[in-house]
């Protein structure tokens, strides 16, 4: 090998390292900075869902409560009605109606509520556990026989000098959740669903899961803080888990890294055709200057 040979052969080694040194240094910290900002979004955008889910149903149970003492001031059926016929109550909730202990008789605020002569409110699940609690409770999420909307029931027991003398329930739709989920994108690379804690789905951006077993689409997954790699639809996802606040209910975060960090992946191949190309452009840019160098 010629002299100028071997001088173009060293510097295109040591050209190359530092080239390689320089692109790996600045891949990864882009890498590690882009990674940082798009977890904390999504951190972000999953505690404003809680925020708005947990103020959501508090407040509706604030207002279930406060009617209930209400009514629990008189029972008599014309304050009960006064009370459950409030527009704020009616606006708040689909249905609200009340079944007494006695005898199993009961009142709603919708006239046209007829769920049959068989029916009694003792042994409806509401009422059961409302019963036991001896406080505010909100049942798993359903699905209305009729709409098929997804609801919740907040029930409440009702006292009458301390003695358990009935139940009242307030059927919440959970449709506006589900609207609110089908607006949040995660960077076109993932989405949010709710789930209640028994895995009964709440709100999905398909619908068609709303109301169904979360395994439906995502297999036996449990809830689960940790973020976890699963299979879904054929792609590898990541999938994690974050408790709304004061109730049994989850938000679950669903993220497609190769969509959401195809701007680093992009990074890393732009970074080896630069630093080819530069390398190239110095291998000849040294051959010319040598060659002139060695004249005589």
């Amino acid at each position: 090998m010629k002299f100028s040979h071997k001088v173009v052969a060293t510097s295109s080694a040591i050209l190359l390292a530092a080239l390689a040194l320089l692109s790996a240094n600045q891949y990864f910290n882009t890498k590690s900075q882009i990674q940082s900002l798009v977890m904390q979004s999504i951190d972000e955008i999953v505690s404003g869902m809680g925020n708005t889910v947990n103020a959501e149903i508090s407040s509706r149970k604030a207002l279930a409560s406060y009617a209930t003492s209400l009514i629990e001031q008189d029972l008599a059926l014309d304050n009960i009605q006064t009370v459950i016929n409030q527009p704020i109550i009616k606006n708040a909730f689909l249905l609200t109606g009340l079944g007494f202990e006695k005898d199993g008789s009961y009142t709603s605020n919708d006239p046209s509520w007829d769920p049959g002569s068989s029916w009694n409110p003792r042994a409806r699940p509401w009422y059961i556990d409302a019963k036991q609690a001896r406080e505010l409770i909100i049942t798993a999420p359903y699905a209305d026989s009729a709409t098929k909307e997804i609801l919740v029931s907040i029930a409440t027991p009702v006292f009458a000098h301390g003695e358990f003398t009935g139940a009242i329930f307030f059927d919440v739709s959970l449709g506006g959740l589900a609207e609110l989920v089908n607006q949040v994108s995660l960077f076109d690379a993932g989405y949010l669903f709710i789930v209640a804690g028994d895995g009964t789905v709440i709100a999905h951006p398909e619908e068609k899961y709303n109301g169904k077993p979360m395994s439906e689409f995502l297999g036996n997954q449990t809830l689960s803080s940790e973020m976890v790699t699963t299979e879904l639809d054929g792609r590898a996802v990541k999938l994690s888990f974050t408790q709304v606040e004061g109730q049994n209910w989850y938000i679950g975060t669903v993220l497609d890294e190769s969509l959401a960090f195809a701007a680093v992946d992009k990074l890393k191949t732009d970074s080896i055709i630069y630093s080819v190309v530069a390398l190239f452009a110095g291998i000849i840019a040294l051959l010319l200057l040598i060659k002139i160098l060695m004249r005589p």
